[in-house]
């Protein structure tokens, strides 16, 4: 890290309705990681050769997400995926000026190739609606079919709903409609520690006693 760059928490932010784009964008001018996604490191491809989605990188344990597409879609098509990452809504995180908060929630979702958000002029006011006041983001210019969205806050948006634009065969001449699979992963809270004390890759050391930690001197 150079002089000039500051470590800051991606968790923190600014309002559960500032568009992510510009919470996103904040936090890369403070940190110095112009192409970060969120938390610092960015993959080429968020699907690891392990079929693993990088968000298991930092959130070890184990938890289902649930998503919702349609069977079949025509081409050059709005439709709408749904992902539902379900949890314990009673469960607390340590937020970033050390209070407990509402867990957070992200997700990424990898679409065949060709397939795209849909632009705002082609989706349909109920669709909106359904979508609430969020905004999503490609993982990586070159990357249209990986679509990110997060951290939100789960307690409002533990069911996020996609716009998806499918592929228009009169432009991709070379894609074909086939059967092909989609990719989720969903995280919850914070991947650096667990709101039940579980372990994560960065919280591998045990303490030497027991106790309440109740001050932090810098």
């Amino acid at each position: 890290m150079d002089e000039d760059m500051v470590s800051m928490d991606p968790i923190e932010i600014h309002s559960e309705e500032e568009p992510y784009r510009d919470r996103i964008s904040f936090y890369q001018i403070k940190t110095g990681l112009t192409d970060a996604v969120q938390t610092g490191q960015v993959y080429e491809n968020p699907r690891e050769a392990t079929w693993r989605i990088v968000f298991a990188n930092c959130h070890l344990a184990n938890k289902p997400v649930d998503i919702e597409v349609p069977q079949a879609v025509l081409p050059d098509t709005v439709f709408k995926a749904v992902i539902r990452i379900s949890y314990d809504m009673q469960l607390k995180q340590v937020l970033a000026n050390g209070k407990k908060g509402a867990l957070n929630v992200g997700a990424v979702l990898i679409l065949p190739e060709g397939f795209k958000l849909a632009p705002p002029d082609r989706i349909s006011p109920e669709m909106k609606e359904k979508m609430g006041n969020l905004s999503f983001q490609c993982y990586r210019p070159n990357k249209r079919n990986i679509i990110v969205i997060g951290h939100v806050l789960g307690q409002k948006y533990s069911e996020i709903v996609f716009p998806i634009l499918s592929t228009d065969l009169a432009k991709k001449k070379d894609i074909h409609f086939l059967k092909y699979p989609i990719y989720v992963g969903g995280n919850r809270g914070r991947g650096q520690i667990y709101p039940d004390g579980s372990k994560s890759n960065n919280t591998v050391y045990n303490a030497t006693s027991s106790g309440i930690v109740r001050k932090i001197v810098r």
